[in-house]
């Protein structure tokens, strides 16, 4: 199973849970996948890469959207079968009742499975968890990167360095449960509960852009030598929009080292106007003349 679809799934059994609706789940995933099981028409079908995946979503939605007692098992079979690889989706399917036992622990992993497994189950949050303010839960995960960006041992702790995860969960109640809403905090408890080791500043900031992705913005992460004042941030958004001809948000924080200037980040596309590239530009030309 992908971690992305673990991480969804996990999301959907917390809303469920919440719902005391986590047996009506499991129940009509064990129904699915018995009926797969046994049509190897519609086994073979699902499992044909030749199908676009949301015309393999379309059709578990189609067989079995009037079949199932739940919206959740709904919404997780369309963005499972859209997610998973084709050929592993027997599989995943008989494997995802098992996550809906309450008692159900997923086996911990390492730095490059984390992402995508936080990314999923807040996704799933979002998307079946109710009404969550995204601006909101988007404001409050930058300042808590911002906050232990900072704090280098606070920072390597939350990371998974020298500690467990019952030590991180405890140190993310601590500090931010008054600080951020109730969604934020649930975001960050299993980012911090399901890494190992990544680094947390970096994980947080990539649900940063997943949010405002979607809510069908960008994000322009923009670092400047001093505090850019409320005009100058107007002005640049502004200009990168029209650069990058779509919406964006801006995220912006100070990066002293910088000298003057600014480094927006859009994408995959650098804006680097700071005086420290222009130093640096100098040093090679000077450097390219003596030698």
């Amino acid at each position: 199973m992908r971690e992305w679809v673990l991480g969804y799934a996990l999301g959907v059994r917390d809303v469920a849970e919440s719902q005391n609706c986590l047996e009506m789940v499991r129940d009509d995933l064990y129904t699915v996948y018995s009926v797969i099981e046994s049509s190897e028409e519609l086994g073979s079908v699902l499992s044909d890469s030749t199908y676009s995946p949301q015309q393999r979503s379309e059709l578990v939605t189609d067989i079995f959207g009037s079949k199932v007692t739940s919206s959740f098992t709904t919404n997780l079979l369309e963005e499972a079968v859209s997610a998973e690889i084709p050929s592993e989706l027997r599989h995943t399917l008989k494997d995802l009742p098992e996550i809906f036992f309450a008692e159900f622990n997923p086996d911990k992993i390492g730095f490059a499975s984390t992402r995508k497994r936080v990314e999923g189950y807040t996704l799933a949050q979002v998307r079946v968890g109710g009404s969550i303010d995204l601006a909101d839960v988007e404001n409050d995960l930058f300042k808590v990167a911002r906050t232990l960006e900072v704090n280098g041992s606070l920072r390597r702790l939350l990371s998974g360095v020298g500690s467990n995860a019952d030590l991180r969960k405890g140190l993310v109640s601590d500090l931010f449960s008054e600080r951020v809403s109730t969604a934020t905090l649930k975001l960050i408890l299993f980012a911090v509960q399901t890494s190992r080791v990544r680094d947390i500043v970096e994980l947080l900031d990539d649900l940063v852009v997943l949010l405002s992705t979607e809510r069908g913005k960008g994000i322009a992460d923009v670092r400047s030598a001093r505090e850019l004042i409320d005009p100058q941030k107007e002005a640049l958004l502004s200009t990168l929009e029209g650069l990058m001809s779509r919406s964006l948000e801006l995220r912006d924080r100070v990066q002293p080292n910088l000298v003057a200037g600014i480094v927006a980040l859009v994408g995959d596309t650098l804006f680097d106007i700071s005086a420290r590239r222009r130093l640096e530009e100098v040093r090679s030309l000077v450097a390219d003349a003596i030698h």
